[in-house]
């Protein structure tokens, strides 16, 4: 994922810890960060995927007026489809249930805006 002009270059990044397949999860990139990429394995033994985002923090910023979106897909089955039309704002988490009897995943994305100026705290 390409850096957010308005944000600069990243101050650091990392890979924050990888769910476990076939498991609910729910991750927030520690440090004030922002997810800037993923990774996931597939495992046929529960036809699941194990899922790690990569994190970036940008220089001392931090994340604001966060909110939960709707789940994603609608339904199981589906293809996920999802475009954040408001500018500024940013993933910085999400939230996934998995479906024993569908194999399926749906995603509920953390949003976040991110402050315009240095702030002092080392996670908000």
């Amino acid at each position: 994922m390409p850096t957010p002009h308005s944000l600069g270059e990243p101050t650091e990044c990392w890979w924050e810890d990888i769910n476990r397949a076939g498991t609910e999860w729910y991750q927030t990139c520690s440090n004030n960060g922002l997810v800037a990429g993923f990774q996931s394995q597939y495992f046929q033994a529960v036809l699941d995927r194990e899922w790690q985002f990569y994190c970036c923090r940008y220089s001392r910023r931090c994340p604001y007026a966060c909110w939960l979106t709707q789940e994603y897909p609608g339904h199981y089955g589906e293809d996920v489809d999802m475009v954040l039309y408001s500018q500024g704002y940013y993933i910085r988490g999400a939230s996934t249930t998995f479906s024993g009897v569908d194999r399926d995943r749906q995603w509920k994305y953390i949003i976040c805006r991110m402050t315009e100026f240095d702030c002092q705290f080392e996670n908000f």
